[in-house]
């Protein structure tokens, strides 16, 4: 009977009989099939388990090759057991299997050799040894070869270049093939899920990286493998703290699961052989487990545990965790021994600085920041703060796509900690201008690179645009598909799986793809940034930029804290918000789920946590107010908190604007004034004809996943006739089959100063990319799902205004610095300054009604800000809850006046000034009759 090889293996660990013995069932096995697979690969689990047996393995392997050079599998494993010297048998592994035609055989020998060229620095022969593996592939071979390629590829990735975004595909793919084979090997699904976990920490997506630690740590419960469930367990905690803000009901929960993971791992070390690779790998996470024990017992079992951790990394002489605890104790001596704190800080660097400065700095920087701050004068703290920022950024320029963004949403709590850090206290009027720019380093950074960038787009190689363009069509037909409103639930679901492929597809092909021009280096903000914030706001203006961290991490360290900086063209104050997110974030949550945004005690309650210490500071004659929110308060409808449950909503007070930068707010400000024509003009596209329409709409959004019921829009037709009616000026509204994607897309839309959506649309919290205003297709190469990458090219949007009267246009996934993946930030990348957009469904009826009025006050010549402001106070004095209000909001250059003189209107185009006319003239013919009969 054939024996697995991992029966094979659990059989070999737990038994305690000689290794010589072990080594005989293998001399059998390979005697028996001296080609088989699993015959060599038994030399190879003996070895891994009994390190003493090693020698002995490659020893028989080598008798073994010189008796069948032919044999492939014995070359490969004697290069497992050989590493890192295993190059030549490795290639000539590779180069036996390919003759032989044993694709299985050529794509673990050549990812293997990717794998060994790549650590070894050796790119350029790594990345053909993977073209290789990949054209093995293309001859067929089972699905799990599929799998090690994909893996192998996510890993280059990242070694190569960084890309996390494309590497995230590949897990994806290889999790997707997996789950598709009856039964997929242990091995290859543990690597899978543990490099899935890995680089969605990395992009900051912890709640996803805490579902694959979850399911690896069950995988490895079934197989056995006590060491990856310990490993699992410790990648769970770590996601935990994540997720979750700290404060004492948390860190308790953090602490419990902590110490089950030391003793999980202890556990497994009990089972696993002494001087065993499993041995070393257990002892390193024991290790790292105590120095997450550390931050988290208390002060008085602090020290016991970072010395076991020491001690651990001095036994095991691994540099990493020895780089860790040496932080770790470095910071717990700081209050005792400054000198000695700085010493172990040197320490725990001295191989890693010497390699990459910067890049080591990011390992253990929350401790390091903690050592230099109190042992360095300032300014040599401060530079290695910003030395710590320029390798965040350098790390992300190497990112594609939304990889950029994920990056430095990842590494949010170091910009927060330093700011917090020169902040606390009482900061020098310098110190708050740093700080100021330090955040202005995390905050829309790609949106800044998109307004920046004017290149040309490059034509595409013919083969690669006949492949862009079969994508595109399969998207477009799957797209149409959705809008089906008799699709059965299965079929909705097999399509939206096939459209994530297509996804996946294109996107692979654009990063091959010649762009229009690399990225242009994205310089830091100025030093003076603040300076010439101040010098750009109005009297009566002032901008409240927020800081929204936590103020004690799970070690109960300073973490950077809460703030918000109130800027006017006085100066600048920053104050300390005494909620942080971990405060803050839950009842935010709470109050948006309960969509009650005139909840007299929530919104007091908000208005007191994050505006009241701000506000009251503010000179008597700043009426407007530019927020720029951080992390969940973009979501937050400020306009309806108020000072007290029977005071006011804020919006009384002041024009609300948000912008997701000051930086972008700046650009905006500061661009050339552009020529306005005599009169404002608007382009309306409204309730477009959909394929799914039915009963009439009362709402108007739609996600994908559920039934397409997208009645017509009886009440945004009416809204579009009330904007042209108003704006007047060569103003244009289409309906039905004419506001279509193909009549956008050819439209001259600087012709107009205004455009105006009044339709469904979709937002995709999980996939922003799909999101879309919902228009007629117009045209066979269109699908009607005018979505971001689409509105980006959009051209002639430059310093226009956009309205978005449809469902949450405004709201989206939030990530930390760059902020609310919209539909209206792809309206920006376009070149509009002003965006108004909804956080929440919109009313058909109260739509209609309420952009009548903004348009009304709008063709007075006021700015955009100031309209919607109006208009909200009138909904109010009207006696209108805030629900159909307080969600509208205004993003970007609230300053903007589209009509700046005000709409000139004929008095005898006016129905009012018509009926006075006529009741006059009747009036006076009435005189002169009587006047003629008297007489």
């Amino acid at each position: 009977m054939k024996v697995h090889p991992l029966l094979l293996s659990a059989v070999l660990a737990a038994t305690t009989a000689q290794a010589d013995s072990r080594l005989e069932l293998c001399r059998e096995g390979i005697r028996a099939r001296p080609r088989d697979r699993a015959a060599a690969a038994c030399f190879y689990e003996v070895a891994r388990a009994h390190p003493k047996a090693r020698a002995a393995a490659m020893r028989e392997l080598g008798e073994f090759i010189v008796r069948d050079p032919e044999a492939g599998w014995l070359h490969l494993y004697r290069g497992n057991l050989n590493w890192p010297n295993s190059v030549p048998d490795y290639r000539e592994a590779a180069r036996l299997f390919s003759r032989q035609g044993d694709v299985a055989g050529e794509v673990r020998a050549r990812v293997n050799l990717f794998t060994l060229l790549g650590l070894g620095g050796d790119l350029e022969s790594a990345e053909a040894e993977l073209g290789r593996a990949r054209q093995a592939l293309e001859k067929g071979a089972d699905p799990q070869d599929r799998v090690s390629l994909l893996l192998a590829e996510a890993r280059y990735l990242m070694l190569a270049d960084g890309d996390q975004q494309t590497a995230l595909r590949r897990l994806q793919e290889a999790l997707e093939t997996l789950s598709q084979i009856e039964r997929p090997e242990y091995p290859l699904q543990r690597e899978v899920l543990r490099a899935l976990m890995n680089v969605c920490y990395d992009q900051g997506l912890y709640r996803d990286a805490n579902h694959y630690a979850r399911q690896a740590r069950r995988l490895a419960g079934e197989a056995g493998d006590l060491m990856e469930e310990a490993s699992a367990a410790y990648d769970e905690v770590l996601t935990d703290m994540e997720i979750t803000p700290p404060d004492d009901r948390s860190r308790q929960a953090v602490l419990i699961k902590a110490r089950a993971v030391l003793d999980l791992g202890r556990e497994a070390q009990a089972a696993a052989l002494e001087g065993s690779d499993v041995q070393f790998l257990l002892r390193r996470n024991e290790g790292f487990a105590y120095h997450l024990l550390a931050g988290l017992e208390g002060a008085a079992q602090t020290g016991a545990h970072l010395e076991s951790c020491l001690d651990r990394a001095r036994q095991l002489d691994d540099p990493t965790l020895k780089r860790t605890c040496l932080l770790a104790m470095a910071r717990h001596r700081l209050a005792e021994d400054a000198d000695q704190a700085w010493r172990l800080v040197n320490e725990a660097y001295a191989e890693g600085l010497k390699a990459d400065a910067p890049l080591a700095l990011l390992f253990g920087w929350s401790d390091y920041l903690h050592v230099v701050w109190q042992t360095r004068p300032r300014e040599e703290a401060i530079r290695a703060g910003e030395s710590l920022l320029d390798a965040i950024e350098s790390l992300r320029r190497a990112q594609v796509g939304t990889g950029r963004d994920r990056l430095l949403s990842a590494q949010a709590r170091v910009y927060y900690w330093l700011a917090g850090r020169l902040l606390d206290g009482a900061p020098q009027r310098h110190e708050i201008g740093l700080a100021f720019q330090f955040l202005e380093r995390l905050r829309a950074q790609t949106l800044r690179e998109r307004l920046q960038r004017v290149s040309p787009p490059v034509p595409l190689p013919e083969e690669e645009a006949a492949r862009f363009s079969e994508l595109a069509e399969g998207q477009r037909q799957a797209y149409r598909s959705l809008l089906d409103p008799s699709l059965e639930p299965r079929e909705r679901r097999r399509i939206l799986e096939a459209l994530e492929s297509l996804e996946r597809q294109e996107a692979d092909l654009r990063v091959r793809l010649p762009s229009a021009g690399p990225l242009p280096t994205l310089e830091a903000p100025p030093r003076d940034l603040l300076e010439r914030v101040e010098s750009a706001l109005a009297d009566d203006e002032a901008m409240l930029s927020f800081q929204l961290g936590t103020w004690q991490g799970y070690d109960r360290r300073f973490a950077g804290g809460a703030w918000v900086l109130v800027t006017t063209r006085a100066g600048t104050q920053a104050f300390p918000l005494e909620a942080d997110r971990a405060a803050l974030e839950p009842a935010i949550r709470v109050f948006l789920d309960r969509r009650e945004p005139d909840h007299p005690a929530a919104t007091a309650r908000l208005y007191r946590d994050l505006l009241a210490p701000a506000l009251s500071a503010l000179p008597a004659e700043v009426h407007r107010l530019t927020l720029i929110p951080d992390g969940l308060l973009h979501l937050l409808p400020f306009a309806s908190l108020r000072a007290g449950e029977d005071a006011p909503p804020l919006v009384e007070s002041f024009e609300l604007t948000v912008a997701p930068s000051a930086a972008v707010w700046l650009h905006w400000k500061t661009q050339a004034e552009r020529p306005r024509t005599s009169s404002a003009s608007a382009l309306v596209l409204a309730d477009p004809l959909i394929r799914a329409a039915g009963a009439q709409s009362s709402a108007r959004g739609w996600e994908l996943a559920a039934d397409a019921q997208l009645g017509p829009l009886a009440n945004a037709r009416r809204e579009g006739e009330r904007v042209v009616a108003t704006i007047r000026g060569g103003s244009l509204m289409v309906s039905g089959g004419q506001a279509s994607e193909a009549f956008l897309k050819s439209t001259d839309l600087g012709r107009y100063d205004i455009l105006h959506f009044a339709a469904h649309a979709v937002v995709d919290d999980s996939k922003p990319g799909r999101s879309a205003v919902l228009l007629a297709p117009g045209a066979d190469s269109e699908d009607g799902f005018l979505r971001p990458a689409e509105i980006a090219e959009l051209e002639g949007l430059g310093g226009k205004l956009v309205v978005l009267s449809s469902c949450s246009s405004a709201a989206g996934s939030v990530l930390r610095g760059e902020g609310v993946m919209s539909l209206a930030r792809s309206f920006f990348v376009a070149g509009a300054d002003v965006v108004i957009g909804s956080l929440w469904p919109l009313d058909d009826r109260e739509a209609m009604r309420f952009f009548g009025d903004f348009y009304r006050y709008l063709s007075r010549g006021v700015d955009v800000s100031r309209a919607l402001a109006q208009t909200q106070r009138h909904w109010i004095r009207s006696g209108r809850p805030a629900t159909t209000w307080a969600g509208i909001v205004v993003l970007g250059n609230g300053d903007s006046t589209p009509a700046p003189g005000g709409v000139q209107r004929h008095l005898l185009r006016r129905p009012s000034t018509i009926a006075v006319l006529l009741f006059l003239v009747l009036v006076t013919l009435a005189v002169l009759l009587r006047r003629r009969s008297v007489s």
